[in-house]
């Protein structure tokens, strides 16, 4: 969606734009179960938008800034002005904000969470309910913010690339390190062991025969009558890598089994739950070493 007028609505924020350099507003996002995204550039044109941008409605947006950018917002009637620069972050809650100036070209990723997915979050570690992420909205920098805005930044380009049990755990970890850092989350659950036998086992046949379709790690933890943050901890303790990391390498194994036969590549892809032919070729080569079609010759 691009915007050239002088205000906008951005997921149910009024912007006004004021730049005076290319004043164009494209924005990007992704929303997938918990996993919430918006990509916001101004004043600038590489990208285009690749969905509609829902109304974020209750929740808490942290924005990590991927451009320096001057710009004034007003927050319960407060008005702020400042400035930030790359890899800089606001931690704000949205139903707060009266309104968001844009007084320079701009270029921020918007990672949410929900109210929602936050008491799923405080149940799960058995912890109070979570009611402040943030201080005034003031800027802070974060290195660890930074790098889980560049961990899901990529997925932009292609939004159907993500794996459900890698966007769960991916929500349960940022949710869980803001919320502790820079929220009131308070637990004190003692760290548990790995996974029974029977739980290991359950887990990886799971994994197993749901290889070519989506498993959420909510299910893979009810299924072995554990919490999820619980399931996480001991899958890694169990296995010593975590439960998407193992779905992938699964997913490895069976294309090889698949590239002893006759099948197209892009079939064998669609087969073993990759979102196309490129995406299963660059994972491929990651943890091979070669792309599929130079193994398949070996």
């Amino acid at each position: 969606m691009a915007v050239n007028a002088g205000r906008a609505d951005v997921g149910g924020v009024p912007v006004r734009l004021q730049a005076k350099e290319s004043p164009r507003l494209i924005l990007r996002a992704i929303s997938q179960s918990h996993l919430k995204l918006t990509e916001i550039r101004y004043g600038q044109s590489p990208a285009e938008a690749n969905s509609d941008i829902p109304q974020w409605g209750d929740v808490f947006t942290v924005g990590v800034r991927l451009k320096d950018e001057t710009s004034e917002i007003s927050v319960a009637g407060k008005v702020y002005r400042m400035s930030a620069t790359v890899g800089e972050a606001r931690l704000l809650y949205l139903p707060d904000i009266d309104y968001v100036d844009f007084g320079s070209p701009r270029h921020s990723l918007e990672m949410l969470l929900s109210r929602s997915f936050l008491d799923e979050l405080a149940e799960d570690l058995e912890a109070p309910r979570i009611t402040r992420v943030g201080e005034d909205p003031g800027i802070t920098r974060d290195p660890f913010l930074f790098r889980f805005a560049h961990l899901v930044l990529p997925y932009l380009e292609m939004p159907s690339a993500i794996d459900p049990l890698w966007a769960d755990q991916f929500m349960w970890a940022f949710g869980t390190y803001v919320c502790t850092r820079h929220g009131d989350l308070v637990t004190t659950r003692p760290v548990i062991g790995g996974l029974s036998r029977w739980q290991e086992r359950l887990t990886k046949d799971m994994i197993d025969t749901t290889i070519g379709e989506a498993i959420r790690l909510t299910e893979l933890a009810a299924m072995c009558g554990l919490r999820t943050s619980q399931f996480a901890h001991a899958f890694r303790r169990s296995a010593g890598i975590s439960p998407y990391q193992w779905l992938v390498r699964r997913r490895v194994e069976r294309v090889k089994e698949h590239l002893k036969s006759g099948l197209p590549l892009a079939d064998i892809a669609s087969a073993c739950g990759f979102a196309d032919q490129s995406h299963m070729t660059r994972t491929f080569k990651r943890i091979v070493g070669i792309t599929p079609a130079a193994w398949r010759q070996l």
